[in-house]
């Protein structure tokens, strides 16, 4: 699974660029790009329904930082990763200004991503637009659009429909419903502007 094509988290990322590259950004976005990467697992048969866990490096270096960190603490359930894994939009962000996607400038907290191929991002939402209305979607893009709709990613092509994709993620069927379910209690929280509601929610994820 090399390349941004194949990883959903990179898609994901690149494909939501408006979100991604903001200032502030917003607190959804690291939670789903999580979510991302443990559906990538599951795709690469690394996490199985049975949480057995394949620690074999997968060659791209923030999945098997999660691979290892979730081999580490076993008792976690998956979804506590949404919000405690040791990767961030930043670590995506880096990988595609690596593979030249992405421009960046600065350093730390304070460096800013702009995409540099723009054409091909809207070349590529467009396609999955047009393939979401026409199924069956390849796993890893059922993942993608799912998880762009689950993000509100504000320029989606008229019409695109990515809800409901979770059970066509193919081997991470069993895992994309739940992390979704989770992602959207934590967008209407968000939403809420309700502090104790937001620390009481993540008192569940100590």
């Amino acid at each position: 699974m090399d390349g941004t094509g194949q990883w959903v988290a990179l898609r994901v990322t690149r494909l939501a660029a408006p979100l991604v590259c903001a200032r502030p950004r917003s607190s959804a976005v690291d939670p789903t790009l999580r979510a991302a990467l443990l559906i990538d697992l599951a795709l690469a048969g690394a996490l199985t329904d049975g949480l057995e866990i394949d620690t074999t490096p997968t060659g791209f270096t923030p999945a098997d930082q999660l691979l290892t960190a979730v081999a580490d603490e076993p008792d976690k359930p998956l979804a506590w990763w949404l919000h405690h894994a040791p990767v961030t939009a930043r670590t995506f962000a880096d990988a595609l200004v690596q593979e030249g996607v992405w421009d960046a400038d600065g350093r730390g907290p304070l460096r800013r991503y702009r995409d540099a191929l723009p054409q091909q991002r809207s070349a590529e939402l467009s396609r999955l637009g047009t393939a979401l209305r026409r199924p069956p979607l390849e796993a890893g893009a059922a993942a993608t659009a799912l998880l762009l709709d689950q993000l509100r990613v504000p320029d989606l092509p008229h019409g695109f429909r990515g809800r409901g994709q979770a059970e066509h993620c193919g081997a991470a069927s069993w895992l994309a419903p739940d992390l979704v379910d989770h992602l959207e209690r934590w967008q209407e929280i968000l939403e809420g502007s309700n502090r104790a509601a937001r620390e009481a929610y993540l008192l569940n994820f100590l």
